[in-house]
Parts: structure tokens; C-alpha cells; sequence
């Protein structure tokens, strides 16, 4: 390696940093997007089911209504026509089947009653749940307007980026290349590191006194035999931070 492409590898190793820290970016602000949309579909999902539920309950509800209103109107009818009989065999079969018309009223009621309250209970969770959507809405939409333009400006920086990492890394060989950027992927954006005084400034490893001296001469290079990363020597003035042991 000589000192063109250490100095190729330190460039491409600050764009592809800057690539990494504003997809990162970039995913975090979709993701707080996207994660409050899926909530907004779950809710609208949940209010439609209710409004459903709601609707079905409501239609049973005039069915049964409209039932006993008929039932009441025959009941009337039947009490006069009890009153007129005299034939007491006739009249004991109305009778009965007017008792079994008050029980099949009694309980026409108490499913009506059900229906109501369960309307009412329905009723409440479907405001609750507008309530909610109509916040969440709010939200993304606040969302959308703050994140946007960040967003299209970050879209546009990384793929800029992209064109100029590729214009560079096309510089180096393919064997050097596809291992800076297995190393890169593996150790977290840190694929080239600095060593200074015989210590890879990215694991702090001692190195070999022989491994230190040919990198020392500059356009020399090695992978770290701890951590991989591929090492350049850089004065300890020079250095830039180390990449904290890992």
C-alpha cells in the first residue's frame, strides 16, 4: 500500500461515517413516523370495528322494538277479545296464550335492555377511540411537517454521498476494498485506526515490535490481530480519538 491509498482509505472511511450517521438519522425519524401510523391504522381499525359492532347492536335493537311494539298491539287485542268471550274453554286458551305472550315480552325486554346498555358501553369506547385518532392524527401530521424537509434534505445528502464514496473507493484495489468494507460492517464504521506508540488506538492492543515498525514507515499496512481493523501510523500529536476498545 502506498500513501495515496492510506489516505484514500482514511477519506472513504470519513464519508462512509457521515453516510452511516445520517441513514441512521434518516431511519430514526421514519421510524418515529411510520411507528405512529401504524398506530393511527390500528385505531382507525379498532373505531371501525366498534362502529360495526355499534351498528349491529342498533339494528337488533330497532328489530326487537319493533317486535314488541307489535306484541303489545296484539296483546290489546287479545285482552278485548278476553273480554268478550264466554265460552270458558276458548277463553282459558286465550288466557294462556296470553300469559305465554307476557313471558316472551318480559324477555323481548331484557335482551332490549342488554342492547342498550351495551349500545351506551359501545357509544363510550367509540369517542374514546375518535378521540385518540383524531390526537394521533394531529400527531403524524405535526410529524410529517417537522420531518420532511429534514428528511428530503437527508435522502439527498446520502445519495450524494453514495456517488462521491464511490468515486473514491473506486481507487483502490478490489481485494484491499472488500476488506475495509467487511471490516467497516463488522466493527461499526471504524475499519482504519491510527497507531500511535506501538497501540492500535482501536482495541489498545499491543502490537508485535516487528508488525509496529514496518507500519511505522508509512506506507506500510496491517490489520490490527485483535480487532482486524487495518492500521496506519499516524504520529501520537496527529492521532485522531481512539475508537473506544471494541
Amino acid at each position: 500500500m502506498d500513501a495515496s491509498e492510506i489516505e484514500t482509505l482514511a477519506a472513504l472511511q470519513v464519508i462512509d461515517r457521515r453516510i452511516k450517521d445520517k441513514e441512521a438519522e434518516l431511519a430514526e425519524l421514519e421510524k418515529e413516523t411510520g411507528g405512529q401510523r401504524s398506530l393511527l391504522e390500528a385505531k382507525e381499525s379498532e373505531a371501525a370495528t366498534a362502529r360495526e359492532e355499534h351498528a349491529q347492536v342498533a339494528s337488533r335493537r330497532r328489530e326487537l322494538e319493533a317486535k314488541l311494539q307489535d306484541e303489545e298491539a296484539r296483546m290489546k287485542e287479545r285482552r278485548m277479545l278476553l273480554g268478550r268471550l264466554r265460552n270458558d274453554k276458548e277463553a282459558s286458551a286465550l288466557q294462556r296464550e296470553i300469559e305465554i305472550a307476557k313471558e316472551t315480552n318480559a324477555r323481548v325486554e331484557e335482551e332490549l335492555l342488554t342492547l342498550i346498555e351495551q349500545s351506551e358501553t359501545i357509544e363510550g369506547n367509540l369517542k374514546a377511540l375518535d378521540d385518540e385518532v383524531r390526537a394521533i392524527g394531529e400527531n403524524v401530521a405535526r410529524l410529517g411537517e417537522a420531518s420532511g424537509g429534514r428528511t428530503r434534505s437527508l435522502r439527498s445528502e446520502i445519495e450524494a454521498g453514495r456517488i462521491e464514496r464511490e468515486s473514491l473507493a473506486a481507487r483502490l484495489g478490489g481485494t484491499l476494498r472488500r476488506r475495509y468494507e467487511q471490516v467497516f460492517q463488522r466493527r461499526d464504521g471504524i475499519a482504519v485506526i491510527a497507531v500511535t506508540d506501538g497501540h492500535c488506538r482501536g482495541c489498545n492492543v499491543t502490537l508485535p515490535p516487528q508488525m509496529w515498525n514496518k507500519i511505522r514507515r508509512g506506507n506500510e499496512f496491517d490489520s490490527c490481530p485483535s480487532c482486524q481493523r487495518i492500521l496506519v501510523w499516524q504520529p501520537a500529536a496527529e492521532a485522531p480519538p481512539a475508537a473506544g476498545g471494541s
